[in-house]
């Protein structure tokens, strides 16, 4: 069975491609990169906690990424908006489509799965290959001709960076004894990691989908065919909710309580009535230049 964990994990770096494994170092952010123009510095898309950790982006990485690439140019914006609400509409349909496997991944299937286990290893290999069907953004602004190579190269560098950080300080905590043990734990924690990294695009879409789909949820309940009043606790969870971290929380425990049919159902239903993705962010691209040799802006 360790076999199957390695190849797992040789598997995810390969269909991975912009997702590198735990180890594997992209540049230094605010260090130079090369790509076929010379060399190319950005700021990070990441900050630090108190403990020395990073925070991820509030938006997607790769848009995040966009705000700090100076490869970019103002008069880009509107096609990068355009693409990037067709990508996003590709991305909620996965989502959509697939409810089920997006309410086990916000659980934690990917943490709990007992990776030893051929079945489950099976399981959670297919709902990381479904929800991360939709080709990476910045692949697809290079696919469509709104990057260049050498800008999809840059915000690919300035993702890589923010996800080595995040994975330098995830092996940072695994403390276990030399020894065969600990090739077995980090072959696990590289799989894992890996998996969440690839449908991370997936599940930042179906919290958003869960926040803006708040306000319609007892409608949704209905022309799903299902009486609110059988959800009453969780309904009234969502209708009171403050903030969207609130609104995340309470829909997940509200689709938590449907059957699969039901869910599916109930995500259709709010696929209709959900409001655009607001991306403010996009207003900054083509702002950003590359920040002195001494790391300031």
């Amino acid at each position: 069975m360790k076999r199957s964990i390695l190849s797992l994990v040789v598997g995810l770096s390969v269909l991975g491609a912009g997702v590198p494994a735990l180890g594997q170092l992209a540049p230094q952010a605010g260090n130079q990169a090369g790509n076929s123009s010379g060399q190319t510095r950005w700021d990070p898309i990441y900050t630090l906690d108190a403990d020395g950790k990073p925070v991820a982006p509030e938006t997607w990485n790769d848009i995040a990424a966009m705000t700090v690439n100076p490869t970019l140019t103002p008069d880009q914006r509107e096609a990068i908006e355009e693409n990037v609400q067709a990508w996003l509409a590709e991305l909620q349909e996965i989502v959509i489509q697939n409810p089920d496997l997006a309410i086990e991944v916000a659980k934690g299937v990917f943490d709990s799965a007992d990776l030893e286990n051929r079945g489950e290893l099976a399981y959670v290999s297919e709902i990381m290959r479904t929800l991360s069907a939709t080709r990476n953004l910045t692949s697809y602004l290079v696919n469509a001709g709104v990057f260049s190579n050498e800008q999809g190269e840059t915000n690919r560098l300035i993702v890589q960076d923010y996800s080595r950080v995040h994975n330098e300080a995830i092996t940072a905590q695994v403390q276990v004894e030399e020894g065969e043990d600990q090739a077995r734990q980090m072959q696990m924690l590289m799989a894992r990691t890996t998996m969440t990294s690839m449908t991370d695009d997936a599940m930042r879409m179906f919290r958003s989908v869960a926040v803006r789909g708040a306000p319609h949820a007892r409608s949704a309940l209905e022309e799903a065919g299902m009486d609110p009043a059988n959800f009453s606790s969780q309904l009234g969870a969502v209708e009171n909710a403050g903030d969207d971290q609130a609104k995340e929380k309470a829909m997940i425990e509200l689709m938590d309580q449907m059957e699969t049919m039901q869910l599916v159902r109930f995500a259709r239903a709010l696929d209709g009535k959900l409001a655009p993705v607001k991306l403010p962010q996009l207003a900054k691209v083509g702002t950003a230049t590359a920040p002195d040799e001494n790391g300031g802006g």
